[in-house]
């Protein structure tokens, strides 16, 4: 097997030291707590989409306004304490080593500590954001032919007539 793999029998995995640094270089901490910045936005979105919905007496709509600050504050604490960087830490580590060589680990800590590793680090939130936007953009198409697709095959299984 070795002979036919020979990259994959004497690839080492990479040391804790050399991910703790790939971490620091690629600035990995930092890129996680903009997702939960993200997370807790998207919690948000969730939680007054979910509300509108509700039919609320206008006292209790007001008491519903009064209290959501508060309530989406205590949502993004949770959100915070279970994305912090001391709980999913161990979960990158184990996938960083499953994913990356030693050799691999030292290459990308090479690159980012160079100017354009650097430069991409700094760019790449910008860049995901507006990637992300560009797809949101494209969801009113993708919903309108969702729903035809769905109609269409809606009205395929309502034609096929019933088993002999």
């Amino acid at each position: 097997m070795a002979v036919l793999f020979p990259l994959c029998a004497t690839a080492k995995e990479p040391s804790l030291d050399s991910l703790e640094k790939l971490f620091a270089v690629s600035q990995v901490q930092a890129q996680t707590d903009i997702q939960i910045k993200k997370m807790s936005a998207a919690v948000d979105a969730i939680v007054n989409e979910a509300v509108k919905k509700q039919k609320l007496t206008p006292v209790q709509l007001a008491e519903l306004r009064r209290r959501l600050p508060d309530f989406s504050k205590d949502l993004q604490k949770i959100t915070r304490e279970e994305l912090a960087w001391n709980k999913v830490k161990g979960a990158y580590l184990k996938i960083y080593r499953k994913t990356f060589s030693q050799e691999e680990v030292d290459g990308l800590i090479l690159f980012y500590q160079g100017p354009v590793g650097n430069a991409f680090v700094n760019k790449l939130p910008q860049a995901n954001e507006e990637a992300i936007q560009s797809s949101l953009d494209r969801l009113p198409v993708i919903t309108q032919r969702v729903q035809k697709a769905s109609a269409q095959f809606l009205q395929k299984i309502q034609s096929t007539p019933p088993p002999k």
